[in-house]
């Protein structure tokens, strides 16, 4: 779960979907759900998480940021020593738009 909870999202993908929310989506963190973590075939797990971020919202008046979180899907394996190496994350941005 630390690996989960110190990586760097908007080096990822995921950033992409995120990052078309606001004007300036700014990340905060992402947290692992404790209860999410599972175990797949081989040395290879998924779990679920949280993102955390402000979306930016820059009109005339000035910059509003507004914080926000939505649900992740980690996936990645355990390397020889046991350390996860997250392979992919993606991110449900679908409430956003409801």
């Amino acid at each position: 779960m630390n690996a989960i909870n110190r990586f760097e999202l908007t080096a990822t993908d995921a950033w992409h979907d995120l990052e078309a929310l606001s004007a300036g989506t700014r990340f905060d963190e992402i947290d692992a759900v404790p209860e999410g973590l599972f175990a797949v075939e081989g040395n290879g797990f998924t779990a679920i998480a949280t993102v955390y971020v402000d979306l930016v919202d820059d009109d005339m008046e000035g910059a509003s940021a507004y914080p926000d979180n939505f649900p992740a899907e980690v996936r990645g394996h355990f390397d020889a020593s046991g350390e996860a190496i997250i392979e992919t994350v993606s991110v449900d941005t679908s409430s956003f738009y409801a």
